[in-house]
């Protein structure tokens, strides 16, 4: 046993969800267009990291992970993503909803002021956890989320695309 987040959902929650599924194919693939017309015009803009995927991966594209290469710049990250909200991108500028971040696993509190898990006496996991994850720093650091709407269309995509080249090549080195 050990602290985790708990997504159950109720059953009209589940009913819904279930017949949302059958559109999810249609949904992605769109999600996956948008994202591959945005990324052959912004992945040779300085400063702009568009990762590659592994081959074999599929990716849904509920958010859009991108990176800023500072070394390209006259800004750092968050200056970036400024001008990127500035002009309209949805974007998270950093995406920290990491579980042992969260206030409830900090101060040890999910039910009441029990202490529970972490006082269960069955308990497997470090009940003082302070974890050094120096990889995912470093990927907060460099990188944000774009949301990506299945609505967007061809002047979505040219707004998108203007505003990364406006940014990119206004602060370029």
């Amino acid at each position: 046993v050990v602290a985790s987040l708990n997504f159950n959902q109720d059953d009209l929650s589940a009913a819904i969800g279930s017949v949302q599924l059958e559109g999810l194919p249609d949904l992605v693939e769109r999600r996956r267009d948008l994202v591959r017309r945005i990324g052959n015009h912004i992945s040779p803009l300085p400063g702009v990291i568009v990762p590659d995927y592994h081959p074999k991966a599929e990716p849904s594209y509920w958010y859009w992970r991108l990176g800023v290469d500072e070394t390209e710049l006259t800004m750092d990250k968050s200056t970036f993503c400024d001008a990127l909200d500035a002009e309209g991108i949805p974007l998270n500028p950093r995406y920290d909803s990491i579980p042992h971040r969260g206030e409830w696993f900090q101060e040890q509190r999910v039910f009441g002021d029990s202490g529970y898990p972490w006082k269960a006496p069955e308990y497997d996991g470090d009940r003082n956890p302070d974890p050094d994850c120096p990889n995912m720093e470093s990927v907060l650091d460099t990188y944000f989320n774009v949301t990506i709407y299945e609505s967007w269309g061809s002047e979505e995509v040219d707004d998108i695309t203007r505003a990364f080249e406006k940014v990119a090549t206004a602060y370029a080195k």
